[in-house]
């Protein structure tokens, strides 16, 4: 029994920095989030306070270029959360600048470092691997809303460099995908943008219902407009 349990543990130690180390390869990566400010002009001066569960990193106030970074190591088993709450004026916004979801707007380099850039700018918050990449995330539901199963619905979404596949939703089913603005897809082109929401959040929401007359889109379930009738 005990000798099985050393074996059991020794594995387990094993796995945990082969976990670690699969991030770049070495055990000793990280991840460096830099929250830059990008707005016109100090007129009106910028304030954010970020925190996670176990690290308060305190109140910054930078001026025009200024570039606050921290950066943590992953853990195992968890997923690292760290927010931030941004004040501009009589603005105010307040989001997730790190979770395992966000990653994937983030790049490793050569070194063992994974960059996550935000940039803060007059209409939104940007996010992406480098200052000259920081996007919107576009995240786009499509919602079954016909009557009912009796004609089953199917459809197909793609880009130019990913397939999303084929899909057979039921009445009621929500079938989502997100990107980096760079990315198209046949449901979404730049022209479409005007009507998903833009509440100064990092993600912005469109919605499609599918419905017995025809395809309504907006930036939310409440506010929908017939854009496409079925042919």
């Amino acid at each position: 029994m005990t000798k099985s349990f050393f074996i059991l543990l020794i594995i387990f130690l094993y796995i945990t920095n082969a976990y670690q180390g699969a991030l770049v390869g070495k055990t000793d990566a990280y991840i460096e989030v830099h929250v830059v400010d990008a707005l016109p002009n100090n007129d009106i001066p910028l304030t954010f306070h970020c925190a996670s569960k176990d690290d308060d990193l305190g109140y910054h106030h930078p001026t025009v270029g200024g570039d606050f970074h921290f950066h943590f190591y992953p853990k195992l088993f968890a997923h690292t959360l760290f927010f931030c709450h941004f004040w501009w004026g009589n603005k105010d916004a307040m989001f997730d600048v790190y979770t395992y979801e966000l990653g994937i707007n983030c790049s490793w380099g050569k070194s063992d470092i994974e960059y996550c850039y935000w940039k803060v700018q007059e209409d939104g918050f940007y996010m992406g691997p480098s200052l000259n990449e920081a996007n919107v995330t576009i995240e786009v539901h499509i919602i079954d809303a016909l009557p009912n199963n009796d004609i089953p619905l199917t459809f197909y979404c793609a880009s130019k460099d990913d397939d999303l596949g084929y899909h057979h939703p039921k009445v009621g089913g929500d079938f989502h995908f997100h990107f980096v603005l760079r990315k198209r897809c046949l449901m979404f082109t730049m022209s479409l943008n005007s009507n998903c929401s833009h509440d100064e959040k990092p993600i912005e929401y469109c919605f499609w219902e599918v419905q017995e007359d025809g395809f309504y889109m907006g930036p939310n379930l409440g506010q929908l407009r017939n854009l496409h009738d079925w042919s």
